[in-house]
């Protein structure tokens, strides 16, 4: 695993190097700036892999193209990483991340497996591997339709020891990497080596909803799956890091310029990634780009990388659309907005009853409903009544959304969702107050210290996902970072306009209220038990005790600041102690990988004589076409599986 790791790493980085270097201007030898080159290079890579898969599928020739690119980049900057190895670094550093990235991995070897790689992931890896896009394959499996570019890069990776296997290398090679750059922030904002507390204090505070993804998920760990909640997460946060780094870096140096780069590219390949992230990081990206005309608009010769780098970005976001119309006839599904018309189009009730799902689950904690109406639309289908004219009646959502949510909703975060949601929050609502507290001094702001705007620009940016996240599918995992990015840049925006002492009338005032306020919703649900009411209260203890301890903190201690940002994440893991004892402590310490054997498929035919293999949970080696929901309108469009699939009536002639 850590191989595989590195070898990675090192191919990205070439690329992004490579990239940098030649368009942005020398750049400096540093491990933060291999940083951005394994964020471009994975940027150009997925560019690179959406435009390959128009023509050819994305298999081991693919693979063998990114080898040869990787290596023949590492040649040409093989003095740049000879520098990077020269420079001294800290030892005990490199054993502390060394140590997290050998837990990390021996975690990602767990067969846990998400739900959903074994309902659409591995099946849309599997087409990709074998196949050009084809048209309409959203009609065989509804969510292939929602258009995951790391499915791509998955499917590249799928050869060898790696085929089939390859959910245990995506989440857990990002998480690890975000990870250990966030510590070498703490390392800093310990010993406060380089650039602005402020900036260090904010990738901090932001290791707890990282490190979290080890071992903690809505149905276990994700980290061993391919779920593209998990790689949203720590890319938005190198996102707002790199952004708040690149605001603060003076225009005039190349550093600037590279960061922009990264931060343009990095923007637009979560988006690409999983729609979700889109109005997070277009919110990030737009500032970039604005700003980035103002600073370099007396010297265009500068505009290389940033021109670059918002081609290529240019090129993933028009990417999307296009392959959705090729996946399911609409650019943006399960979205029926801007459908075309086109024969291999999902009928407008099955891609509503997928979106309706999609927000049911995350409004509820059980799809009851939804699962009796897919059992309705399952039986139709087997008993031959069906006819084309069932797919073309409106979806009426309302069955499948339930009654009022929202207060259900809002105690099932209380009691499954504390660190990710209400712990932020809370120290979110109590760190506002003390953004109206003027000082006359501003003892942060030296250096290269964040402006002002760019940590409003991360915090509005964090409020427009979450009223979105909000609005379309409230599930914690589709929001895992969010809160706390709003939280540290409030946070950090306060430190930057502190002096050495706390106002805490302010602060103090608006933490017991919130505490205050949330007690009171405790104890009066009659929905909670004993054991959840402990817990929260528990939570506001904590969050009460941990503001307490930052106002109590003065910049000139800059140690214990940094150990203060760490207690969340020992906090939430300490808890996993608390409930498993001995076993929670040796699960966390090491676990074995386990192999997953795939469900059995049976071949059945529709009505067109078209052979699908139904199975339960559809794998990587499950012949293809497969699918876990038959449907005997199902047929191709002509007799090739390479021009798509359609739904027809059955009496239609074949």
């Amino acid at each position: 695993m850590l191989v595989t790791w590195a070898v990675l790493a090192l191919g990205f980085a070439s690329l992004g190097i490579l990239f940098l270097n030649r368009l942005g201007g020398p750049v400096e030898p540093s491990w933060q700036y291999v940083f951005c080159g394994i964020w471009t290079g994975f940027s150009l890579l997925i560019a690179g892999l959406m435009l390959w898969h128009f023509f050819l599928p994305v298999n081991g020739m693919t693979l063998g193209v990114f080898a040869i690119a990787s290596t023949m980049a590492l040649i040409r900057e093989r003095r740049w990483f000879a520098m990077v190895l020269c420079v001294p670094f800290d030892r005990l550093f490199a054993l502390i991340a060394g140590l997290f990235a050998v837990w990390t991995a021996n975690h990602a070897l767990l067969f846990r497996g998400g739900y959903d790689d074994y309902e659409y992931e591995f099946q849309a890896i599997r087409w990709f591997h074998e196949y050009p896009i084809i048209p309409g394959v959203a009609n065989l499996s509804g969510r292939i339709g929602f258009n995951n570019s790391h499915h791509l890069f998955a499917a590249m990776l799928s050869v060898g020891p790696l085929r089939g296997t390859v959910n245990h290398v995506f989440n857990s090679f990002f998480v690890a990497l975000v990870c250990v750059f966030i510590l070498s922030e703490v390392r800093d904002l310990a010993k406060r080596t380089s650039g602005s507390p402020a900036r260090s204090l904010f990738s901090a505070l932001l290791f707890c909803p990282c490190a979290a993804l080890v071992l903690f998920g809505p149905f276990g760990s994700m980290l061993s799956t391919l779920k593209a909640d998990v790689f949203i997460c720590v890319a938005a946060t190198s996102l707002a890091i790199l952004f708040l780094r690149w605001a603060s870096t003076p225009a005039e140096i190349a550093a600037s310029r590279v960061l922009g780069a990264t931060t343009l590219l990095l923007g637009c390949v979560i988006t690409s990634v999983k729609l979700s992230g889109s109005v997070f990081c277009l919110s990030i990206v737009a500032v970039v780009i604005v700003r980035s005309l103002r600073r370099y608009a007396a010297q265009p010769q500068l505009y290389r990388v940033y021109a670059a780098a918002l081609g290529t970005g240019t090129l993933l976001l028009v990417s999307i659309p296009v392959r959705g119309v090729f996946l399911s006839g609409y650019p943006f599904f399960p979205s029926t907005a801007l459908g075309l018309n086109v024969d291999w189009r999902v009928p407008v009730p099955l891609a509503g009853w997928e979106r309706a799902v999609v927000t049911s689950f995350a409004r509820l904690p059980t799809t009851r409903e939804a699962m009796l109406e897919r059992f309705r639309w399952e039986q139709k289908m087997e008993a031959g009544l069906a006819s084309l004219e069932d797919l073309k009646t409106n979806f009426d959502p309302r069955p499948l959304l339930g009654d009022p949510w929202v207060r259900n909703w809002a105690v099932s975060i209380l009691i499954s969702d504390q660190m990710t949601i209400v712990l932020p929050f809370i120290l979110m609502a109590a760190s506002i107050s003390l953004l109206f507290v003027r000082r006359r001094q501003e003892p942060w702001s030296s250096g290269e210290s964040p402006p002002a705007w760019a940590c409003a620009t991360i915090s509005a940016a964090s409020v427009a996902a979450l009223v979105f996240w909000f609005l379309e599918a409230p599930a914690t995992r589709f929001a895992m970072s969010y809160m706390w990015m709003l939280f540290a840049s409030i946070l950090s925006w306060v430190a930057r306009r502190q002096d050495g002492q706390r106002n805490w009338v302010a602060s103090l005032a608006g933490l017991t209220f919130i505490l205050i306020a949330l007690a009171v919703v405790v104890f009066e649900d009659p929905n909670l038990q004993g054991d959840e009411r402990l817990r929260i209260l528990v939570l506001l203890v904590f969050a009460g005790c941990w503001f307490i301890a930052f106002l109590l903190i003065q910049t000139a201690k800059p140690q214990i600041l940094a150990a203060i940002c760490l207690l969340p994440s020992l906090f939430q893991h300490g808890e996993r102690l608390v409930d498993g004892g001995y076993a929670g402590v040796r699960s966390m310490l090491w676990i074995h990988y386990s192999p997953h054997h795939a469900s059995p498929a049976v071949l059945r035919r529709t009505c067109s004589g078209l052979g699908i293999y139904e199975t339960a949970n559809p794998a990587f080696e499950t012949p293809l076409p497969n699918t876990s929901h038959f449907n005997a309108l199902l047929r191709l469009r002509t007799g090739r599986v390479e021009d798509g699939f359609i739904f027809r009536d059955c009496s239609t002639p074949k």
